[in-house]
């Protein structure tokens, strides 16, 4: 694995103004090992809301390629950052999309 990304979408239910981020924790493992370790986290830069209620927000952030090889089960968890972003409603998590090269 040379790469890897992931956008997360999302939309903002009634706040037109503000930042919001997201935290994505990771943690890749071979079919068979042991998933009793903590995963690594990757802190998407707070982005601008869209300005309207309802607008697709999409944020980029690569992610780390240690541990991903054929065959590995990766797992993700995102999670708003409260502590990084100023928007005052509730972010609306549409999807991700994971890109690995």
């Amino acid at each position: 694995v040379s790469s890897a990304s992931i956008a997360v979408l999302s939309r903002m239910n009634t706040a037109i103004t503000g930042t919001v981020g997201w935290i994505v924790t990771q943690r890749a493992a071979a079919p068979g090992a042991s998933w009793d370790v903590a995963g690594t986290s990757v802190t998407l830069t707070a982005a601008t809301v869209g300005g309207t209620t309802g607008t697709l927000l999409s944020q980029d952030t690569a992610l780390l390629t240690t541990g991903l090889a054929p065959n590995v089960l990766l797992q993700l968890q995102i999670s708003r950052n409260v502590a990084a972003d100023t928007a005052a409603s509730d972010a609306k998590f549409i999807g991700a999309v994971v890109r690995i090269i």
